[in-house]
């Protein structure tokens, strides 16, 4: 090894080398430090359970449940109970139902509801229900048609997309197998 050669190395390493390993682990404390000071603090989610029934007093299934402002949702359960998770106590709930007015109603610290769906004064016949949700008469794009359930009930067909066919205009269905229920 050259003389000049151990001299250039020497003073590498001390004049780069040894510093950069002094600066970096101080750089990477005080960039976690001031990481840690800008994370908001964590939320922590209020669980809201309660009851909706009609004005008989009767439990209401099949009620929608969200949470205003955020994607969360329920949907009450056969004894029209729901449980929902909020992420603070002042929250609003959305409660709707097709026929049914749409209320909001605010958490304000509460862990349980209780609430009464109203019939809509409006006439059902003005809306239509279709697979992701309803919409008014007027905007629907298409074909609409009814069949009663009494119809259905008249056919001896197990399959409900048999039943369908011949009652309702331009329905087809497909049976793939002669099994009953397929």
């Amino acid at each position: 090894m050259k003389p000049s050669t151990a001299k250039f190395t020497t003073r590498f390493i001390t004049h780069a080398v040894i510093p950069l390993c002094i600066i970096l682990p101080l750089i990477f404390l005080s960039s976690s430090a001031v990481m840690a000071q800008n994370n908001p603090p964590a939320r922590t989610n209020v669980i809201v359970s309660g009851r909706v029934t009609n004005a008989k007093g009767e439990p209401f299934q099949g009620v929608s449940i969200k949470v205003k402002g955020s994607n969360r949702g329920a949907v009450t359960n056969a004894d029209g109970r729901f449980t929902i998770a909020v992420s603070n106590g002042k929250a609003t709930l959305t409660f709707s139902h097709v026929g049914f007015g749409e209320q909001e109603i605010s958490v304000n610290d509460r862990r349980s509801l209780d609430v009464v769906m109203n019939e809509q004064a409006s006439s059902l016949n003005d809306v239509i229900v279709v697979a992701y949700g309803k919409q008014k008469q007027i905007t629907v794009t298409g074909a609409v048609s009814t069949v009663a359930g009494k119809e259905l009930v008249s056919t001896s067909v197990a399959n409900i997309s048999n039943m369908l066919v011949g009652n309702a205009p331009g329905l087809s269905g497909l049976q793939t197998s002669g099994e009953p229920w397929s």
